[in-house]
């Protein structure tokens, strides 16, 4: 957001390209992801929202913590090309609920989960 530095945001947008070691489905990679929170009694609890081979949404709440505030994530998960299976995207709407309107927040999260799960729907096609 304008006027935000990386130590001081509301919220963000990621996008990363991640190379998997061999190929595996989306909803693979994202139950992955839920097992390495729960070994590791991660302060960070994931929801699967769609799933789907080419394309998973989903959560995760990430508690606060003596070095981190409370963050929402709304992510997607996905394969844009069959061609290279190894090579994940994802994308990451976050936000801090202790600097978002209470009223925004809820809002803010149920427009980029729509947005993801069309965008899922069209991947998988």
């Amino acid at each position: 957001m304008e006027g935000e530095t990386p130590d001081q945001w509301t919220q963000m947008i990621s996008y990363q390209r991640i190379r998997l070691a061999s190929a595996i489905g989306a909803d693979q990679y994202v139950a992955s992801l839920q097992r390495y929170f729960d070994q590791n009694r991660s302060a960070a609890h994931s929801k699967v929202v769609q799933n789907g081979k080419a394309a998973t949404v989903f959560g995760v709440q990430y508690d606060k913590t003596s070095d981190r505030d409370l963050q929402l994530t709304i992510a997607l998960a996905f394969f844009p090309n069959t061609k290279d299976p190894t090579l994940l995207h994802l994308i990451q709407f976050t936000l801090k609920p202790t600097n978002v309107a209470s009223g925004e927040i809820e809002n803010l999260i149920r427009s980029w989960e729509a947005r993801f799960q069309s965008e899922a729907r069209s991947i998988s096609k």
